[in-house]
Formats: structure tokens, sequence, C-alpha cells
């Protein structure tokens, strides 16, 4: 296929691709937020770039450019683009909608982003109620967390960097990413949280509860990334980060995913039957 990205691909192209039984779409879903020395859209670059790994891994395709959801904590900074809960729940449940209209039965959303869960899965549960069509919220927070590569090092909370590089170099955004010999990081000194924060954060975690968090000011969030000192430098880290995103998306388990949706449907179609009352858009 020229390409999986279905907002770059020509109409004919789409049909075609239901048309031989295709029905499995990969939707990467974002925020626009201050992120340290990195762009403000580097948690949108992310699950743009497992969607389109995962589109050709699975034979699927990818629906990008949602960049604007609930960012968190982050409205401190004049670069964020805020976004209610709400507002990213109703946004969501249009675009499911318009996809299973348009005839897309397999429904992945990624996302690279802490808060994501909270407007992706209310989203998924009330789009099935209604619908009985399952979305999957795919969790790459784990498989991000756990990467080790072949000599063993892992990356810590560091690895979203490490993608993010890739996933820019995959959508041909590289250019974006700074490149100055001259560059420092962010001062550590600025980075520092508030002890009453870290102090609640530390105390919810303890307790196993989701905390509202506002951070004090815009450096708290993203790291202390200093530009890169030369492009060598900037491709070498785009490649590197390349490798890990095909090897987390690989790590997980789709196409056995898909394979139970298939059996599940004809499990809610079954259930529909003997309670009428449940039948949606089938």
């Amino acid at each position: 296929m020229r390409t999986r990205i279905l907002n770059k691909m020509l109409a004919s192209e789409v049909e075609e691709y239901l048309a031989r039984g295709g029905n499995t779409i990969f939707v990467g879903v974002g925020v626009v937020e201050v992120h340290g020395g990195m762009p403000a859209d580097v948690e949108q670059i992310v699950p743009e770039a497992m969607a389109l790994a995962m589109a050709e891994e699975y034979d699927g395709l990818a629906l990008i450019n949602l960049p604007y959801n609930f960012p968190g904590g982050t409205i401190v900074s004049n670069a964020t683009v805020q976004m209610s809960v709400r507002d990213s729940i109703d946004y969501l449940m249009k675009i499911c909608h318009s996809l299973v209209a348009q005839g897309f039965k397999k429904i992945f959303m990624l996302s690279a982003h802490g808060p994501a869960r909270l407007y992706i899965d209310a989203m998924v549960r009330d789009f099935f109620q209604e619908t009985k069509v399952m979305v999957c919220n795919i969790n790459t927070m784990r498989p991000m967390m756990t990467y080790k590569d072949e000599n063993g090092e892992s990356y810590g909370l560091g690895i979203l960097h490490m993608m993010a590089y890739g996933g820019y170099k995959m959508l041909h955004q590289e250019a974006y990413l700074p490149v100055d010999p001259n560059g420092k990081p962010i001062p550590e000194e600025l980075t520092v949280q508030d002890p009453r924060l870290v102090r609640m954060m530390d105390a919810a975690r303890a307790c196993g509860v989701g905390a509202c968090i506002l951070f004090g000011k815009p450096e708290e969030h993203g790291g202390t990334d200093a530009p890169f000192k030369s492009i060598e430098d900037r491709d070498a880290a785009c490649a590197k980060g390349e490798k890990i995103i095909h090897d987390i998306v690989k790590s997980i388990p789709i196409s056995d995913l898909q394979a139970a949706l298939d059996d599940y449907e004809g499990y809610i179609k079954d259930i529909q039957e003997k309670y009428p009352r449940l039948k949606g858009i089938y």
C-alpha cells in the first residue's frame, strides 16, 4: 500500500482496503502540552508513530491528527492546549461513531499520555453500552516501561523521549527536533517540584488513589533534555527510537486480540438475540 495513514490516503484507497475485508484502524490519541526540551506535540507523535507501525504490522490503517485532548496538570504553561475530560470523551465518541459507520469493526486507541485513560476508558465503556462495539484502549505505558534493548538496557521514563525521536522520523518530522551546538538543558533546579505536590502524589500512590495533579511551573513537566549538538546526533537517536517503537509494537499480541474480537462479536450477537432490548447498531 502507498500509505496506511487514512488521513493521507485517497478515498479510493480506503475503499479498496475495506472492500478486500480490511476492518482494523489504529487511532493515535494525543495532547499538545509543555514538555521540557521537546516539542509540545511529543505525546501526540509517539501514539501516531505506534499507530502507523501497528497498521503496518497487523494489516490495518492509522488515524492521526487528534492532538487536542485533556492535558492534565500542565495548564500552567501557555504552550498547553486545554481541553476538559468531558470534551475529550465527547470528541472521541464522535470519531468512533464515524469510524464504525465507515466500515471499521476493530478500533484500537493508542496514547502515550498518563491521564489519557481518564477519558479513553470512559468513552470505550459508554460506546460499548450504546453500540455493542468494543473499542480497545491499548495500554502502551506497560510495554514502554518494561522495554529492554538487545544490550539489556532499559530507559525508565526516558523511553518516551527515545520513542519520540523515532516517531518524528517515522512521520518525516525530525526537522522539528531542536539542534543547537550551544544548547543547554533546562536548569535542574527549575524542574524541582514543590514538596507539597510530591507528598500528595506519593501518598496518593500508596493508597491507590488517582491524584488530580497541577504542576506549579512549566519546567516541572518533561525533563531537562538539551537540544541535539548536531544533525548526526539527532538522526542517530531517531534511528534508535524507531527501532524501539517497532520492537514494542511486535511485543503487543494484537493479532490474538483481533481474533478474539471476531469471536466476541459473535457472542455479543447471541446475547442480543436473547435480550432484544440490547440491540444497538447491528
